[in-house]
């Protein structure tokens, strides 16, 4: 007798399904290996998608970093310019870099990805809000060194006038002696000017140590050119020394100036400055390596 086929069993059976069946079948399995397809590609389409989300973030911040470390060597210049020659514009450009970094710095955190690189940058502005406020101490200890400057000049042609009046005295009088002691004087008054520019031009701290000594020789000999010339000039040496002491004076203040200005910038800002370029450039450094290793997945992504 023939075996009797379990009806269930004839329907596993491939072969023994009609043809319309097989053609339903082959359909739907083309249909879900499509779908599988499909959905692996839109995985693969947002994992590099998110990639260069981050990749386009990263470099923003890259550039945001480089622009920064830029305006901070400005900023470093447009201080040394105005500390040396009281430039408006160099004040105005420091001020215009310093607003514009902190501009950058807010953006960089706020996109960043890392909590703690906006910790970073939050910092960065930070210091750069205490690098301005050495240079306003800076810029101002720079207007009052300015204003002893003029002064200086002023006091300085007020006693060429009171020096020339005595001198013209003594040679006037014909006497020998009196006149030695003239051009002695005229002599200790140019050393202590010279001694006053060579301080203002190396700014060096033992000038004043050497204006000191030329000022107390050029006391001196207004004493001794007093003692000269007795009180035929008591008026005219009266006010040669009263402008030698307003010229002592007035150089106490300027080298004071000075010397403060000099220890803002060598000691403050400059110091200030370059911790915040290294800062900037640990930000790139942390940026940049992960950005290639980003990069290398991003490749092996499109060619796998």
């Amino acid at each position: 007798t023939a075996e009797r086929i379990d009806p269930e069993n004839r329907f596993m059976n491939f072969s023994n399904w009609k043809i319309q069946t097989k053609l339903l079948f082959l359909v739907g399995v083309m249909a879900l290996i499509i779908s599988a397809i499909a959905g692996f590609g839109v995985w693969e389409l947002n994992t590099v998608g998110g990639q260069v989300t981050r990749l386009s973030a990263i470099s923003d911040n890259v550039s945001r970093n480089l622009e920064v470390a830029r305006l901070l060597e400005t900023m470093r210049q447009r201080a040394l310019r105005y500390k040396v020659t009281n430039d408006q514009n160099a004040l105005k450009e420091f001020y215009a870099a310093e607003t514009r970094s902190r501009e950058l710095l807010a953006d960089a955190a706020k996109y960043t990805l890392s909590d703690e690189r906006r910790r970073s940058y939050n910092a960065s502005s930070a210091g750069i809000a205490e690098l301005r406020a050495l240079f306003d101490n800076l810029a101002k200890t720079t207007d009052d060194l300015k204003a002893a400057r003029d002064r200086l000049f002023t006091t300085g042609d007020e006693l060429t006038l009171a020096a020339n009046a005595i001198i013209q005295a003594a040679v006037a009088a014909g006497e020998s002696g009196t006149v030695l002691s003239a051009r002695e004087l005229d002599a200790a008054l140019q050393a202590m000017r010279v001694a006053n520019w060579r301080f203002q031009a190396t700014g060096d701290e033992r000038g004043q140590a050497v204006f000191k000594t030329n000022s107390e020789r050029a006391v001196a000999a207004v004493g001794a050119t007093e003692r000269r010339m007795g009180d035929s000039a008591r008026d005219q040496v009266a006010k040669l020394r009263s402008a030698v002491q307003s010229y002592m004076d007035g150089f106490a203040v300027v080298a004071a100036n000075t010397l403060k200005a000099n220890e803002i910038y060598e000691g403050q800002v400059r110091p200030k400055i370059a911790a915040l370029q290294k800062t900037s450039d640990e930000l790139n450094a942390s940026l940049l390596c992960p950005t290639i290793k980003c990069g290398i997945v991003s490749l092996w992504l499109g060619l796998a």
